[in-house]
């Protein structure tokens, strides 16, 4: 099943969605960013703000977006409620960044 939910998104975006993930991954990793249960997913709204700043003295804007939408989709592959899409804070420190 897995296989047939990779092949909705295309060649480039499942690459730039794994570079995404794997950042986040690490990000959580290094910083011990874990759920409730221990794990990294699901993460919590905090995690994904804390995320989006680290990567603001990192990368674009655009690489921000683009690294946002991998975690929101990690989420969901996994099935999971996105705290990206969810977020109260995000949009507003999407546009302070």
């Amino acid at each position: 099943m897995t296989f047939l939910f990779q092949n909705t998104l295309s060649s480039n975006t499942r690459t730039s969605y794994d570079s995404g993930s794997t950042a986040f991954i690490n990000f959580c990793i290094h910083y011990k960013r874990f759920a409730y249960n221990g794990t990294i997913i699901p993460a919590s709204e905090e995690t994904i703000l804390l995320f989006a700043s680290y990567l603001s003295q990192k990368v674009r804007y655009s690489t921000i977006k683009v690294y946002l939408a991998a975690v929101r989709n990690l989420h969901i592959q996994l099935g999971f409620n996105s705290p990206v899409e969810h977020s109260i804070l995000l949009p507003r420190l999407i546009r302070g960044i």
